[in-house]
């Protein structure tokens, strides 16, 4: 099980959790990075949140959900999920306790073997006011918007909650 010792450090494929360049020990390839260290804002899951080393392509609402869930073929963590992350679960990846700005989240992959987040990215939260539209986020400004979930496509990051 992680510990807050393990934020920022990678999970392989086969569940080994280490630094970067440190991997001797994993038998498989590096998948995620651990973000953030707590409650995940998920009933089951409640240890932590990583990211995927790399996007999932851009797609719609509903395919981005979906591309999130097809993960779950591999988890490297024994009872973790793949799923696309919620509005919450952005903000404590972004927050003090993850990666302590949407800045040093964005840019925090390349260093590690990665890709660095772009754009916009969607999240799993409906907006509110009208259920056509769900929350994505902008990382060039660190903004809040919402969009079509039908016709707006967008890339798409998958978290590991554990």
């Amino acid at each position: 099980e992680a510990t807050s010792a393990d934020k920022g450090k990678l999970i392989c494929r086969d569940g080994h959790i280490h630094a970067y360049g440190e991997d001797a020990e994993c038998t498989e390839d590096r998948v995620a990075k651990i973000i953030y260290i707590g409650d995940t804002d998920h009933g089951t899951y409640n240890h932590g949140l990583a990211l995927a080393l790399t996007d999932e392509g851009q797609k719609i609402w509903g395919a981005a959900r979906d591309a999130c869930s097809a993960k779950n073929t591999s988890t490297p963590v024994t009872g973790a999920t793949w799923l696309l992350a919620s509005k919450a679960q952005w903000g404590y990846m972004m927050g003090t306790d993850g990666a302590g700005s949407y800045p040093a989240l964005r840019t925090g992959f390349s260093s590690v073997g990665g890709s660095d987040l772009s754009d916009d990215y969607w999240s799993s939260t409906e907006y509110d006011s009208d259920s056509s539209k769900a929350w994505e986020f902008y990382f060039v400004t660190g903004k809040w918007g919402q969009d079509s979930k039908t016709s707006s496509s967008y890339p798409v990051r998958a978290c590991l909650a554990f």
